[in-house]
């Protein structure tokens, strides 16, 4: 059955510590969902960029409310995280809503990879915002982009 303790990955369960961030992608809203996708491609940028496994699980069905969960490898790639978040505007989270808290081993229960939980629209659009941000930490920016 999905969500029994028995088919989450163990290593999850045993990370020392979870972050949790919720976000609503309403069906109905395009605008709102978009905007939401595109804090959450931010997200997933910053957290590959800084080591992080990432999961999701469906908060609410009923309000379309997604739980993104982070774990980091050491305190330093959290901080960089964190950093990242608090320099965009996006992402930034001055109000309670969006605030990044410590989740729960409970709460992994449910959690899967982003690509089995986000909505097929929304898992796209994140992609396409994360995957050039990883590029140009692998690789650093276009050469068109540079300062001399």
């Amino acid at each position: 059955m999905p969500g029994d303790l028995l088919e989450v990955d163990q290593r999850w369960l045993h990370e020392r510590e979870w972050y949790c961030r919720g976000t609503f992608l309403p069906r109905d809203e395009d605008e709102e969902r978009a905007e939401a996708a595109e804090m959450l491609g931010y997200l997933l940028g910053y957290a590959w960029t800084s080591g992080a496994n990432v999961l999701a699980s469906l908060g609410d069905p009923q309000a379309d409310h997604y739980l993104i969960f982070f774990s980091f490898p050491s305190p330093a790639m959290k901080f960089r995280f964190l950093r990242m978040c608090q320099a965009n505007e996006i992402t930034r989270w001055e109000h309670e809503q969006w605030a990044i808290a410590k989740a729960d081993a409970r709460d992994l229960i449910a959690a899967r990879p982003l690509a089995d939980v986000l909505p097929k629209d929304v898992l796209n659009h994140v992609l396409l915002m994360a995957t050039p941000m990883l590029a140009e930490d692998f690789f650093g920016p276009p050469e068109d982009t540079k300062i001399n």
